[in-house]
């Protein structure tokens, strides 16, 4: 599972813009859920409705972020 910072510069190279990714990445991945549920997280935080949500805030940027992040995070595409 990649870390924060590791979405966000992934993130930066694909879209070019991190003030929309950065807040994407850290709803994903909420410090709260991590600690609690490590990997685990993703039954609470990788949902459909969570990327709805992301959606509507974000716009499809934004969803085109968390998309980027689910990839990742499953190993879906390797970073380069």
């Amino acid at each position: 599972m990649p870390s924060l910072k590791r979405h966000c510069e992934v993130g930066h190279r694909l879209f070019g813009d991190e003030i929309i990714g950065k807040p994407v990445h850290r709803y994903l991945d909420s410090p709260q859920d991590l600690s609690l549920l490590g990997p685990h997280h993703r039954v609470l935080t990788h949902t459909w409705d969570r990327l709805e949500g992301i959606r509507e805030t974000y716009g499809l940027q934004g969803y085109a972020e968390a998309l980027l992040h689910l990839a990742l995070d499953y190993d879906l595409i390797k970073i380069w």
